[in-house]
């Protein structure tokens, strides 16, 4: 973990009923809870829902043009409604 803070179980599993509950309620395939450890960002919890592509410890190198990153890099919401036909984020994994 390169130095990360430790999460307690307790609270990485209210976390996982989190993102459960959101993806149910916004009716969306992922909801996730992402970690930053530099060079990479990581799925930390990831929803159990239907269709979701993501699983827990995937990780990917920063820079990599990520949804979450964007969030970060700009501190402001972001909404795609539709990636596939957006060009800015169509080839977004």
């Amino acid at each position: 973990m390169n130095g990360a803070i430790p999460i307690p179980d307790t609270i990485i599993a209210t976390w996982q009923d989190i993102v459960n509950l959101l993806a149910r309620m916004i009716k969306v395939p992922a909801a996730l809870i992402m970690r930053v450890e530099q060079p990479d960002i990581e799925v930390f919890v990831a929803s159990n829902s239907e269709g979701n592509p993501y699983r827990r410890g995937e990780r990917q190198r920063l820079e990599a043009g990520l949804y979450c990153e964007t969030v970060l890099r700009t501190k402001r919401h972001l909404l795609v409604a539709d990636a596939v036909q957006d060009p800015a984020w169509n080839n977004n994994p």
